[in-house]
């Protein structure tokens, strides 16, 4: 994938913040399976339950086969992930044509698919690519048209009784500058801004509390297009191989429950997961303090799959602390 670059697409508030990432190979059951589900409970306006057409459609849709898109240097493959589960699944080919583009049952219209769409437009952008085009379903065709995709020819036989229909888009190159942020990992989108979420060693970022005593620590930065610090969130390497986030802060009370927190955590942690990766090792546990009194703080952690450890009375100079705790996947 390009640079191992992600994107968060958040959604209206925090619960409903959809996870665009590179898909690994790890994946491959789970995009099998939401493929075949996909196709046969979402697309029957097109297959009509004909068993022949059936068929053909789900005949390459395996863990094997999907281990050989993500391998070949042709595609770019994007995993979506609402909560802890595979939501969706998108292959954008390098010439400009998205060769899958499909949401688990249950979560369509939920905001899985634009946030695929996002990722890949965006991907396509970054390759210098003007226009994009795909083969639609019967199914699919009114999603696409809704966000500025066009007819760009007849209708073509597919599989069985289902017909192809030929969509393209003209890609406008966004006015971002990402020369100025060389270590950009991650992108973000709302209807009326766009963030960049990039990772940097800490001692680097507000170097007045994170100098050279600091050195090993991560601050993953939530940065708007006017250069401006808006979240953040510093992690470090702690004893057993285990991380500690030592921050996690959306500094604008007016930018609350706007999903700045959820993409910074999501980008956080898959920034852990690449540093394991590097070292050859699995961190057990990731652990966060939170004030005891702070009640919105708790219900974040919480909802994003940390459990209460313990709480620790006078940790901070006038509450507690609650001690959480996630497994680390």
């Amino acid at each position: 994938m390009t640079n191992g670059k992600s994107r968060i697409i958040p959604g209206n508030d925090e619960r409903q913040t959809v996870f665009v990432r590179n898909a690994e190979s790890g994946d491959a059951q789970a995009a099998a399976d939401l493929l075949r589900r996909s196709i046969t409970e979402l697309c029957a306006a097109d297959h009509q339950n004909d068993p022949a057409t059936l068929e053909r459609w789900l005949r390459n849709k395996t863990p094997e086969r999907f281990l050989e898109w993500l391998a070949s240097p042709e595609n770019r493959v994007f995993a979506a992930i609402a909560g802890p589960a595979l939501a969706g699944l998108g292959i954008l080919g390098i010439s400009g044509e998205i060769r899958l583009c499909y949401v688990l049952p249950g979560m369509n219209g939920r905001g899985v698919g634009t946030a695929l769409l996002r990722a890949m437009e965006a991907e396509a952008r970054e390759m210098k690519i003007e226009r994009i085009s795909l083969e639609s379903s019967f199914t699919a065709m009114g999603f696409y048209k809704r966000r500025g995709w066009r007819p760009a020819g007849e209708p073509k036989p597919g599989f069985g009784v289902t017909m192809r229909y030929p969509l393209e888009k003209i890609l406008v190159q966004l006015p971002l500058d990402t020369e100025r942020l060389p270590h950009v990992f991650y992108r973000a989108w709302r209807p009326a801004e766009e963030w960049t979420i990039d990772v940097v060693p800490a001692q680097g970022h507000r170097l007045e509390e994170y100098g050279a005593a600091q050195e090993g620590y991560k601050a993953v930065r939530l940065i708007d297009v006017a250069g401006r610090l808006r979240a953040e969130l510093i992690w470090r390497l702690a004893t057993g191989n285990n991380v500690e986030i030592t921050e996690l802060a959306v500094l604008e009370p007016a930018d609350r429950r706007r999903g700045m927190g959820s993409a910074l955590l999501y980008a956080g942690m898959d920034s852990i997961r690449s540093f394991r990766k590097g070292k050859q090792f699995e961190p057990c546990k990731v652990y966060a303090f939170c004030e005891a009194v702070n009640g919105p703080g708790r219900a974040f952690y919480e909802r994003h799959g940390f459990a209460m450890a313990a709480q620790l009375p006078g940790f901070y100079r006038d509450c507690d602390a609650i001690l959480y705790v996630r497994e680390f996947e």
